[in-house]
């Protein structure tokens, strides 16, 4: 038997891992024993599909500030940890890996089914070379890449780092001009930064700098931010669903039509989203993710706070996984006038607006809208575009909230852009 027959035999069915994880978290992890304990529920109960909304929710409450707290194995056996890398003050939050979870489940087959697919469904081949612009301090995101690319594709790959003291945006790119990288793994703010840079150093982008493709992760894009990233790269960009907690969750296609489920990492459903003021249409809720890839730290029906929906109608590309349509992260809705809107709504409205910069950050405030953009505008200019958001918000939202436009001074420096200013 090939060795692509034998994966694709060993990891067509996602829910009998489902009831090994239970197991496994049943027998060696103090806290999911507990969790069954209360929920008075049994490993071996878990029958089937339907039998999978007994097993009780874990939120990131439950596992924050508890590096050792999912341990299913000795401490001696963990050869990795990664942290949350968010700028709150709230605990982090740890995962610990050990080598059979990074080196035999991180490398498993993306989907699964009919339409087997190597580790990721990408136009990224073994001949190609990655330039790879994701964080590998703390976070999880540049070793995930790194390791699924180079070891599960067999891609060449080039760690430059993300904005560290040896990874400066001009050494990334003279390295990528160097080496002719084919293409680009990086978030939404820094491909941004970087074209930019590119342009301030005098490298034309499509000459010295000719990617193939441009991927995105760690970040929220909307669909008019992509496209103003796909101008800036002359290039196709497509996008990656992750989380810490999880690992990949999603991942697009050459068909840019939704984000495939990494059905051979987690199983993922949808959950109502519990906010009353969230109005999200029929079948979009909050995805809960059951990690099936590490066994060291298991994680059964996560709360992620991403909100989305799942489709199964078929996909072109001719993946059996289904498909995430992306509404973004719970901390990404703003409350205005009493119902939560997304930014994402906002911004893929106003990157249209060639005088909206994509360095902005919003504020709400009861029915306000506050869009905060960099310094320069006149205040003519700054009325005029006041004028065009608010027509098209209150045309796409069918929302009579009010907009106003602020300046900021902030600078971009490689850290993780934040959209949504505190009140």
């Amino acid at each position: 038997m090939s060795e692509s027959a034998f994966l694709r035999e060993q990891f067509v069915n996602p829910f009998t891992e489902v009831q090994e994880i239970a197991f496994l978290a049943y027998g060696c992890s103090e806290f999911y024993r507990e969790k069954l304990h209360q929920a008075k529920l049994k490993p071996e109960e878990i029958r089937s599909i339907a039998d999978l909304s007994r097993l009780p929710l874990t939120t990131r409450e439950e596992i924050q500030g508890k590096p050792w707290g999912l341990l299913t194995v000795p401490k001696s056996r963990i050869c990795q940890i990664h942290a949350s890398t968010s700028l709150s003050k709230g605990p982090r939050v740890y995962i610990p890996f050990s080598d059979d979870d990074l080196y035999r489940g991180g490398l498993r087959p993306f989907t699964r089914g009919a339409s087997f697919s190597p580790p990721l469904p990408m136009l990224v081949s073994e001949k190609d070379l990655v330039i790879n612009a994701l964080p590998y301090e703390v976070s999880h995101l540049g070793l995930l890449f790194h390791r699924i690319l180079q070891d599960g594709v067999g891609t060449g790959v080039v760690p430059v780092g993300k904005g560290g003291f040896y990874s400066a945006p001009e050494k990334t790119l003279q390295i990528m001009k160097d080496l002719k990288g084919d293409h680009l793994f990086t978030t939404p703010a820094y491909a941004i930064h970087l074209a930019e840079k590119a342009w301030e150093v005098g490298y034309e982008i499509g000459k010295d700098l000719k990617p193939k493709s441009v991927w995105l992760a760690g970040e929220s894009c909307s669909p008019g931010l992509r496209r103003r990233i796909e101008a800036m790269w002359k290039t196709d960009v497509f996008l990656c669903l992750t989380s810490l907690e999880c690992g990949p969750i999603a991942l697009e296609c050459g068909e840019k039509n939704g984000m495939h489920i990494s059905t051979g990492y987690v199983f993922a459903e949808i959950i109502p989203a519990d906010d009353p003021v969230l109005k999200l249409a029929e079948g979009v809720g909050e995805i809960v993710a059951t990690v099936l890839w590490r066994r060291s730290s298991p994680l059964i029906r996560y709360r992620t706070g991403l909100i989305g929906s799942i489709e199964d109608t078929a996909c072109p590309c001719g993946l059996d996984s289904p498909r995430i349509r992306f509404w973004g992260r719970r901390e990404e809705f703003l409350d205005v006038g009493g119902i939560r809107i997304s930014v994402l709504e906002i911004e893929d409205s106003v990157m249209e607006l060639s005088g909206i910069s994509h360095w902005y950050s919003v504020r709400s405030a009861d029915n306000t809208v506050t869009l905060f953009i960099p310094t320069g505008m006149s205040s003519e200019q700054r009325d005029d575009l006041k004028g065009k958001i608010e027509e098209k918000l209150r045309k796409q939202l069918r929302s009579s909230l009010s907009f106003e436009i602020q300046e900021h001074a902030r600078v971009y420096k490689g850290e993780d852009w934040d959209r949504i200013l505190s009140s």
